[in-house]
């Protein structure tokens, strides 16, 4: 890097590139993570400092000048702070599985419509004509008095 490109680089830039050679360092796990390789034991103020030895030393290799580098060291210490208090990773148990209740059969449901046509009954009669007798009157009886 030219110094031009180091005085353009803001200070999340250079916080990501010091991550990036962090998780590089020793006391790393190499997973490309932040994690510890031992993550029961805390870290120690003595291996905090090779932290930031380290970093700074690939961060100037890198053309980074030492008073950007410094910028970094609270963010270093506390990330390293961090990570000790994650404590170590335990897998967590599986959920149980809710089991399926059996199907209810669906009841019909009533529903109220806002404007219910009311229909009428047709009333249906039905007429039925039958011959009250076999024979047919004759003419000539006597009518009488008409």
């Amino acid at each position: 890097m030219t110094e031009s490109e180091t005085t353009e680089m803001s200070r999340t830039q250079l916080w990501k590139l010091a991550r990036e050679v962090m998780k590089t360092h020793e006391i790393m796990d190499g997973s490309g993570h932040l994690y510890l390789k031992n993550r029961a034991e805390r870290v120690t103020e003595e291996q905090a400092q090779n932290v930031i030895a380290f970093v700074h030393a690939e961060l100037e290799k890198q053309g980074i000048s030492e008073e950007k580098a410094k910028n970094v060291d609270s963010l270093i210490a506390q990330t390293l702070k961090d990570i000790t208090r994650r404590g170590p990773a335990v897998p967590k148990p599986p959920k149980p599985t809710k089991t399926a209740k059996p199907a209810k059969p669906a009841k019909p449901q009533l529903t109220l419509k806002a404007n219910p046509r009311v229909e009428t009954r047709q009333v249906v009669i039905q007429v039925t004509v039958k011959k009250a007798r076999n024979f047919h009157y004759p003419r000539d009886l006597p009518a009488g008095d008409l």
